[in-house]
């Protein structure tokens, strides 16, 4: 058996309507009051949260929320995220591509896609 010691530091909820980390000296900075649940649905889900993701952080609004909320494939979209260490701003969210710019010449490098894009496909 080892004597190594793990310490932990865990805050008792203090009631409904406050979460523990919000009470004065837990926090160097209060959170914002502000949270976004994204739902779970495996690889579709994933897929969602990663555009959602983009587009709060796009907006500019990513910044302004406190706390997310997420189950099983929006998690495999948000944990990465929250673990970057750039704080998951760069890379590897790729660049976007806005849909006013799509079209279907560009759609059509897609072998997956071209064939909804065609419209001579059955």
């Amino acid at each position: 058996m080892s004597d190594e010691r793990v310490q932990v530091r865990v805050w008792a909820d203090t009631g409904p309507g406050r979460a523990p980390e919000q009470r004065g000296g837990v926090l160097a900075t209060p959170l914002p009051q502000t949270a976004v649940c994204f739902s779970g649905g495996g690889t579709r889900s994933m897929a969602a949260t990663v555009g959602q993701l983009r587009g709060l952080v796009a907006l500019g609004l990513l910044d302004r929320v406190g706390y997310l909320s997420c189950v099983s494939g929006s998690a495999w979209a948000v944990v990465p995220y929250l673990y970057a260490a750039d704080g998951g701003r760069a890379a590897w969210w790729g660049d976007g591509t806005r849909a006013s710019v799509l079209r279907r010449a560009r759609a059509s490098r897609f072998s997956i896609i071209a064939p909804a894009c065609d419209p001579s496909f059955p």
